[in-house]
This record gives structure tokens, C-alpha cells and sequence, in this order.
């Protein structure tokens, strides 16, 4: 793609990168270290043996990072090829292509920096008794601001480039006002309408394993699969809800200059 595409094409080049086999395996990855992370709170359910390391709250915590480093370093490294024009090129299966694996990392830590530092105010407005339309306003203020800290980190990959608020401005007009806000829209329609879409399958699966498990002979051994294989299947569609706004956006990212690219590594 020559210039900025319209919507459609990037809405289309989006799902491409997404559900490339180069993507998918890391998504896959990510998915399958936060179901082990959660298996001390799926055990009561399925009744099952679980690795005793998982019950540790700093294994589970330590897979849960692991799992989110993956994730947004994958997706660091396929914005920044968006953004140097490479978004049309097949998806490398390796880690990073474009960036550094401490590039990746990085930014990883930044976006568990951000969610941290976000639930710790969303802890001390609810102890003052200002949760409820407090925290809305104050998680779109992240989703305004996170695709403006990401283009400043894409530009100098270092916490003080994500984390500095006077490069918002500059960022969000680099990308145009007009494309920011129907991003902004995209983004919140997708977290809004996403946890709803995968409620009903939720749902519909909880509902099933229970009549399976009561009018089927012999259907218990079977069922903590059945159970782990769907929680796996919402996982991933889950991570790929969260990663597709911002991937989505990169294409309207301004094009990194060649010395902005080799800063990257």
C-alpha cells in the first residue's frame, strides 16, 4: 500500500497480520501461558490434577507477565512494520524482524507499567467511594492516550518517549485528528462489544459441558479437556480483540524516517 489506505484495506490488511501463521503462533503461546496461570482457579471447577508450580501465586503471576510480554512485543514489531511500509510483506514466525527482542520487551513492560499504575488509581478512587463513571472516564483516558504513546514509542523506544504526556499532542496531530477519532470509536467498540460477543459462546459452553457432563456415560474424564480447550479458544480470540485496534492504527502512523528505524534497535 502506497500512503495511507482507506479503512476498508486496512481493516482487511488488520485481519491478514492478525491471523497470519507468523502471528497466530504467538497469540497461541501467549493464550496457552495464561491458561496455565489460571489453572489454580479452573482446578475447583474441572476437578483435576494441576501442576503444583501453578498454584504458587508468583509462578501464576510470573506466566500472566510472560504471557503479555509476548503478546505486545509481537505486536510491537508488526506496527513498526506498518509503519515502515511493510505491512504488505508476509508475518515472520520469529519473535521480532523489524525491532529488537529488547525493543519488544520494553514496550511490554510499559504497557504492564501503565495497567499497573491504572489499577492502582482505579484502587484508591473506589476506596474513596468514586468508582463506578470515575473508572470509565478514566480507562478512556487510556485508550485515548495509549495509540498516541505508542507512535512516541515507536519514534525512540524508551519508557521516558511512552510515558512522556507533552508528546501526545504532537503525536495524535501526526496522525490526524480525524483518523484518531474514529479509532478511538473503533477501539472503544470493540472492547465494548467484544467482552459481550464472547459471553454468549461463554455461556453456551458452560451450559453444554453441563448436560454433557450429566446425560453422557462416562463423560467426566473427557470434560476437564473439553473445558481447557474452550477457555483456550476465548483466550485467543480475546488476545486478538486487544491487539487489532492498535495494529488497525498503525497504518495511519506517520512513516518512520531511516534514522528513526535504526533507533529502534
Amino acid at each position: 500500500m502506497h500512503g495511507p489506505p482507506t479503512y476498508g484495506k486496512a481493516f482487511k490488511a488488520t485481519l491478514r497480520i492478525l491471523f497470519s501463521a507468523g502471528n497466530l503462533l504467538y497469540v497461541l503461546a501467549g493464550s496457552i501461558l495464561l491458561l496455565l496461570a489460571m489453572l489454580p482457579l479452573l482446578s475447583p471447577i474441572t476437578h483435576v490434577w494441576r501442576p503444583v508450580l501453578t498454584g504458587d501465586s508468583t509462578i501464576a503471576q510470573a506466566l500472566t507477565l510472560l504471557s503479555v510480554f509476548i503478546l505486545t512485543g509481537k505486536t510491537c514489531d508488526n506496527m513498526a512494520r506498518i509503519q515502515a511500509g511493510l505491512g504488505d510483506a508476509p508475518i515472520p514466525a520469529t519473535f521480532t524482524s523489524i525491532i529488537s527482542n529488547k525493543t519488544a520487551l520494553l514496550y511490554g513492560i510499559c504497557c504492564a507499567a501503565l495497567t499497573y499504575l491504572n489499577d492502582l488509581a482505579e484502587t484508591a478512587l473506589n476506596q474513596r467511594g468514586l468508582a463506578g463513571i470515575t473508572s470509565y472516564l478514566q480507562d478512556t483516558v487510556l485508550l485515548i492516550l495509549v495509540p498516541a504513546m505508542t507512535l512516541n514509542y515507536l519514534h525512540r523506544p524508551t519508557p521516558l518517549a511512552f510515558f512522556n504526556l507533552v508528546n501526545i499532542a504532537p503525536a495524535i496531530s501526526s496522525i490526524g485528528i480525524h483518523h484518531y477519532l474514529y479509532f478511538i470509536l473503533v477501539t472503544i467498540l470493540t472492547l465494548l462489544l467484544g467482552p459481550s460477543v464472547l459471553s454468549v459462546p461463554l455461556v453456551g459452553i458452560f451450559s453444554f459441558l453441563d448436560v454433557f457432563n450429566i446425560t453422557t456415560p462416562g463423560s467426566t474424564e473427557h470434560l476437564p479437556l473439553y473445558f481447557y480447550l474452550s477457555i483456550s479458544l476465548l483466550l485467543i480470540v480475546n488476545k486478538l480483540l486487544l491487539t487489532f485496534a492498535l495494529t488497525y492504527m498503525a497504518w495511519y502512523y506517520p512513516h518512520a524516517a531511516g534514522d528513526e528505524k535504526n533507533e529502534r534497535r
